[in-house]
């Protein structure tokens, strides 16, 4: 039998004019928390479910980390452990997010009360009224690759932060530093 490769679907992270106004969009039309769950992704990484399963108990403003140790099934109905253990890991807390972090309720049980699906719908129409054109839920991961990347952040720290394990051949497929910004960094 001849084993067939799962194809990833390219992504492309968004460009900063794009988070500009896509930030300014969910500032001026959509409720507090689906906004700043949207600024999660971007500013950690995190897969769909990871995020909606965080808990304030995982969540260390003042240390400036989240533990990520859990994810939703994918239709939202239970909290299930991470696909592998190199998934089990602290991504930081970046100052833009630090500020966004202060605005939820920390009295719930999870810190966002979305279900998966709900997120994926309401991102799609968010982006089609906004034009662009390729972009989903999980090109947010790849935005804050990028993002990472355009810092000098090591590639062994962003696949860390990522959750990738280090025998993983996923973290290229996030690549997408451009020769200019070589230059720049």
């Amino acid at each position: 039998l001849q084993k067939i490769q799962y194809e990833m679907t390219p992504r492309r992270p968004l460009t900063e004019e794009e988070c500009k106004k896509l930030f300014k969009y969910l500032e001026d039309n959509e409720p507090l928390e689906f906004a700043i769950l949207i600024k999660l992704y971007i500013f950690t990484g995190l897969r769909r479910c990871e995020a909606l399963a965080l808990q304030p108990s995982d969540v260390n403003i003042q240390n400036g980390y989240i533990h990520i140790t859990k994810q939703f099934n994918p239709n939202g109905t239970k909290v299930i452990p991470l696909k592998t253990k190199s998934s089990e890991r602290y991504v930081p807390i970046f100052a833009e997010l630090k500020k966004e972090l202060l605005k939820l309720d920390f009295s719930k049980e999870f810190l966002f009360a979305f279900k998966p699906e709900y997120v994926t719908r309401q991102f799609n129409d968010i982006t089609k009224k906004l034009g662009f054109e390729d972009i989903d839920v999980h090109c947010l991961r790849h935005t804050f690759t990028y993002r990472c990347e355009v810092r000098g952040v090591p590639d062994e720290t962003i696949k860390r932060w990522l959750g990738h394990s280090k025998k993983s051949n996923a973290t290229p497929n996030y690549k997408h530093r451009a020769e200019q910004d070589e230059i720049e960094i």
